[in-house]
């Protein structure tokens, strides 16, 4: 498995998701925290969700695009199923719903989402690619559905997003070995594991931490060397 540095236990997990949680409610960034609890008693499974409409701004041209291939496609009367969604206003709301989860097999957190339109409608991957900033596309655009790709909730089981984990260790252990993290050579990550993860990856799909989060984090950090 990936060296220590990197990569958290479910216990682990569970803490910095509980003070990040309890952090960010002070900056009015609500989350709210689940577990799973097995026949043990023990907490088998975690899960941080946030939940927030945002105003999707869509790309003119790609919009045109999709509104003439909507438009060519064949409608069948008798099968309102049949019938080609509406079309999609440049500037529409939308309802995202983001889950923090362990994984159990990379022992890393994995940022999952799901995206719908005010009339209940999910976002399909491609419309939901759209949400990415438009300064990663270059970096992504060869990996793009590797890194972005659908698949079943490990704890909910129902289709979801999520950006693949099977780079977030290397990541992790990088931003550790740039000085972002908090500790002695050797020690588990701090408390800014999980914010320094969750800032580069939430950007990825439009999740956008407050302005203050980096100012309590370092707080934190302070707070923990002078204990």
């Amino acid at each position: 498995m990936a060296d220590s540095l990197y990569t958290i236990s479910l216990a682990e997990f569970v803490k910095l998701a509980r003070v990040f949680c309890s952090r960010q409610r002070s900056l009015n960034d609500v989350w709210e925290m689940k577990t799973t609890v097995s026949s043990e008693g023990e907490t088998s499974d975690a899960c941080l969700v946030k939940r927030c409409t945002v105003s999707w701004e869509r790309d003119s041209h790609a919009a045109a695009h999709e509104e003439d291939a909507r438009v060519q496609q064949p409608a069948c009367s008798d099968d309102p199923a049949a019938l080609p969604p509406p079309p999609i206003p440049l500037s529409a709301p939308i309802h995202l719903e983001y889950h923090a989860v362990y994984s159990h097999t990379y022992q890393v957190p994995v940022l999952y989402l799901t995206a719908c339109r005010s009339n209940g409608l999910r976002l399909s991957l491609e419309e939901v690619w759209s949400l990415v900033p438009r300064a990663h596309h270059t970096r992504l655009e060869v990996a793009r559905w590797s890194t972005l790709t659908e698949g079943e909730h490990p704890i909910i089981g129902t289709p979801f997003y999520f950006i693949h984990p099977c780079h977030t260790g290397q990541v992790m252990a990088t931003v550790h070995e740039m000085g972002r993290e908090v500790g002695k050579p050797g020690e588990k990550p701090s408390v800014d594991y999980f914010t320094s993860w969750l800032s580069m990856f939430g950007s990825l799909v439009g999740l956008e931490l407050p302005l203050g989060t980096a100012r309590l984090c370092t707080q934190d950090q302070l707070t923990s060397l002078s204990a």
